[in-house]
């Protein structure tokens, strides 16, 4: 197990949301509500960039949060 969790929200100008970004939780295997976050976080990041790289960056940094939590409780499932 890697110590992202298998979260992985993209790169090269590719942007991975929800499921595909791996924000599913590991405790209920549910992911909607994580979904719509990580949209919105994305969004956000789009909102405040002028390039897809700096989107990237602050995508990244808007998810820290969620990816933190979620390897919490991959880490609390095991």
């Amino acid at each position: 197990m890697s110590l992202s969790g298998g979260i992985f929200c993209g790169d090269g100008g590719a942007f991975l949301i929800g499921e595909a970004a791996g924000f599913i939780s590991a405790s209920s295997f549910e992911g909607i509500g994580n979904a719509i976050l990580s949209a919105k976080l994305l969004a956000d990041s789009f909102v405040k960039s002028d390039t897809p790289e700096n989107a990237q960056k602050a995508y990244r940094k808007a998810t820290v949060c969620l990816r933190m939590k979620l390897i919490g409780k991959i880490f609390k499932n095991h």
